[in-house]
């Protein structure tokens, strides 16, 4: 959980800096470290709570 607490942070606060985090995290592949680029359920709901069709 602390991980993943701090993927989604630090791709916040760095602009989505992927190749960083791909070699904080340790991954050699760039597609493992892109679950992080993935919003979570919660941060969806509330963008699409955002959006006015009126």
């Amino acid at each position: 959980m602390l991980r993943h607490t701090f993927a989604y942070a630090y791709l916040a606060k760095t602009g989505n800096d992927l190749v960083g985090l791909a070699d904080i995290l340790g991954h050699d592949n760039l597609a493992t470290t892109q679950i992080y680029t993935q919003k979570p359920l919660g941060a969806l709901q509330e963008e699409i709570e955002k959006v006015s069709f009126f």
